[in-house]
């Protein structure tokens, strides 16, 4: 099974770096209890260049991005200066991982993995509340990732290959399998992630501070980092969906062309995945199946089939935007309903499945 899934989960997330799993294990009772500022001298000891590459950077990225983040907000309006302690190390960490520092899709939920001993599942391995509704919120997506590794594996053979007019028909009935069964998976969300939980305990991590109303005019400031080393001038989105490439993916294989607002949002979500990721999703909008889809009657019934299933997608997600953040907001309250990437969630959403509608009536 190929997926964007990190490759090794394990319960020791950075063995050369103690203090961290010590950190990871102290987050949801630092926060909880209002004590984060204790867990920062912590970093005093850690030392980035003793982390081995691959895995155990990753691993020690997202620790480090959570813990930033809830130091960022451990107060309502947002903290917007980083001291030289939490800033450096997460700076260089995020430099080896080919990520801005900020936290992202990649470390919340692809890299954010621990073994479970029943059924041989995984859980998350790193938390912020430790609450059962945001272990299931993460791993609702994690499953829509397994669920989708027929898109990575299709993506990545075409990738690899010039296809032909033989691949067309099994590669759009991949895809739409994969798709639905990530319908399937997406609506579980409600078992277990109550709407006010995360409106109210989880979501406020997950934000960055570019595009963000409760930061207004404020910018981020990281001690002791020279600007050179901070993309994008340090002022980042936050934690959003939009930043996996699995989507993407189904939407270059697919041929669906985004317009605004969401095309530009959307480009702009590939600079937080990771640079192997973001180059899948380019070379794949150069292998498509679309004007392959066309060549048989069975083709173009899979291809529509895969079409129907990523605008179901967006559907649920839609109605997930709805009910998990404008209804929890009030409705009509613009600042509070936008999204943790710094959208407007509802207007975005709907633009990206109308450009899916418009790839349908084009076949």
């Amino acid at each position: 099974m190929v997926t964007f899934l990190i490759d090794e989960p394990q319960r020791t997330l950075t063995s050369s770096a103690p203090l961290l799993d010590a950190i990871a294990r102290e987050l949801p009772v630092a926060n909880t209890l209002g004590l984060i500022d204790d867990l920062i001298p912590l970093l005093h000891d850690l030392d980035p260049d003793c982390i081995p590459s691959g895995a155990p950077t990753m691993r020690a990225f997202m620790i480090v991005s959570m813990l930033a983040h809830s130091y960022i907000w451990s107060m309502p309006e947002g903290r917007n200066e980083i001291p030289e302690i939490l800033a450096s190390p997460w700076v260089q960490l995020a430099s080896r991982c080919g990520l801005p520092p900020v936290l992202t899709y990649s470390s919340y939920v692809l890299d954010n993995l621990a073994p479970c001993l029943v059924d041989d599942e995984t859980v998350p391995a790193v938390t912020f509340s430790g609450s059962p509704d945001e272990i299931w919120f993460i791993r609702v997506h994690q499953l829509i990732e397994r669920a989708g590794s027929g898109i990575v594996t299709t993506a990545s053979r075409r990738a690899r290959k010039t296809p032909d007019g033989n691949d067309v028909y099994l590669d759009a009935e991949t895809i739409a399998s994969s798709l639905e069964a990530m319908c399937v998976e997406a609506r579980r969300m409600g078992e277990l992630c109550d709407p006010y939980i995360y409106f109210q305990r989880i979501r406020r991590f997950l934000y960055g501070w570019k595009s963000n109303p409760t930061f207004g005019a404020r910018r981020m400031t990281f001690c002791g980092v020279a600007s050179a080393d901070l993309p994008a001038d340090g002022q980042y989105s936050g934690e959003t969906g939009a930043q996996s490439p699995l989507i993407p993916l189904a939407d270059e294989l697919l041929g669906v062309q985004h317009s605004e607002p969401f095309f530009s949002y959307a480009t702009d979500m590939r600079s937080y995945m990771y640079p192997a990721h973001r180059a899948l999703v380019a070379t794949t909008s150069q292998c498509g199946l679309a004007s392959q889809a066309i060549g048989t009657n069975d083709a173009r019934r899979q291809y529509r089939r895969a079409l129907e299933a990523l605008r179901e997608f967006r559907s649920i997600h839609l109605a997930f935007a709805n009910e998990y953040i404008v209804k929890q907001a009030g409705g009509a309250n613009q600042q509070k309903s936008m999204g943790t990437g710094g959208s407007h969630v509802i207007a975005m959403l709907s633009s990206a499945r109308h450009a899916v509608e418009d790839r349908l009536r084009a076949v």
